[in-house]
């Protein structure tokens, strides 16, 4: 059987106090399976940015599939979004 990757769809980003905050909509997965592992973020100029997903906050709306993720690692600006930005577990 495939191991497939964990992906999510990024739809903003911003810090809470020193906490930095990615939101992102997740579709199938359960979001706690995040929690603990690296991503590459894919941003909208293609960059790659490593982060890693710390935890994720009571703040989600799991009946519309967003979730807050609390990440470490390089930060990302909201700007750095787009239709085709993705965040992809490094393997």
């Amino acid at each position: 059987m495939a191991m497939t990757s964990l992906t999510a769809k990024p739809l903003d980003a911003f810090s809470l106090g020193k906490k930095r905050i990615l939101v992102c909509q997740v579709l199938g997965i359960n979001p706690n399976n995040f929690v603990g592992k690296e991503f590459w973020f894919l941003s909208l100029d293609q960059r790659q940015i490593l982060i890693k997903i710390d935890g994720l906050s009571t703040a989600s709306r799991f009946k519309e599939n967003l979730c807050d993720f609390s990440y470490s690692g390089v930060e990302i600006s909201s700007d750095h979004i787009g239709a085709d930005s993705l965040i992809v577990e490094a393997t």
